[in-house]
């Protein structure tokens, strides 16, 4: 989580830009086992399921279905300081860090027909654990406040009842937004100046070209 710790310690004058990566751009081994594989296959079931849902029903299987995985920090599991993984590799080891439960989620519910100007990706505080942390926010249909989907919390409840999360900033694959203590968004950059997310995009492409 080395990025956002150069966030939270003194880059958000917005040097956001000046976020480093260390994100490869050659992909990691993963388990091509007949477990993993099955495990992707149940995914992508389950996104093409959730198309015939209302939003709440979306956002609680998808959640329901990566809170099962694992919790393992990047180096221990991709032996990097920072690495951000795809749904399909985090499901291929049944693991990852909150930044992969965070970013499976997003291209579940957009996959899944949620426009993805609703989607946020955001990262923030933990004030629980004094931690860096990210979860995804889902910005509801007609508007109001955004729900928070995080690996560290089962119930899916609004920005307003979370206040053991600092926000910091959120971004979706287009834009990059600060955050202010209740969740309000300035717009600031587009996404592309975020070097990890750049990368990530630039190494998967299509995550569901097969």
């Amino acid at each position: 989580m080395r990025s956002l710790a150069l966030v939270l310690y003194g880059v958000l004058g917005l040097a956001v830009s000046a976020i480093a990566s260390d994100v490869s751009d050659s992909a990691h081994q993963t388990d091509n086992s007949p477990q993993a594989r099955q495990k992707i296959v149940e995914w992508q079931q389950l996104v093409e399921h959730l198309r015939s849902l209302s939003d709440l029903e979306r956002l609680e299987q998808t959640n329901r279905f990566f809170n099962k995985l694992t919790f393992v920090n990047d180096d221990k599991l991709w032996q990097r300081e920072d690495y951000w993984a795809s749904p399909k590799e985090m499901l291929s080891v049944g693991a990852g860090d909150c930044e992969d439960y965070a970013i499976a989620k997003f291209f579940s519910l957009k996959q899944a027909g949620i426009d993805e100007s609703r989607l946020r990706l955001a990262y923030v505080r933990s004030l629980t654990l004094n931690q860096a942390h990210m979860v995804l926010l889902v910005i509801p249909e007609h508007g109001g406040t955004a729900l928070v989907l995080d690996n560290l919390v089962t119930d899916i409840l609004p920005v307003s009842d979370r206040d053991d999360l600092m926000p910091v900033y959120a971004f979706n694959s287009e834009d990059l937004w600060l955050l202010d203590r209740n969740f309000g968004e300035r717009w600031v950059a587009a996404a592309s100046r975020l070097g990890a997310w750049r990368a990530f995009r630039a190494r998967e492409g299509d995550l569901f070209s097969e």
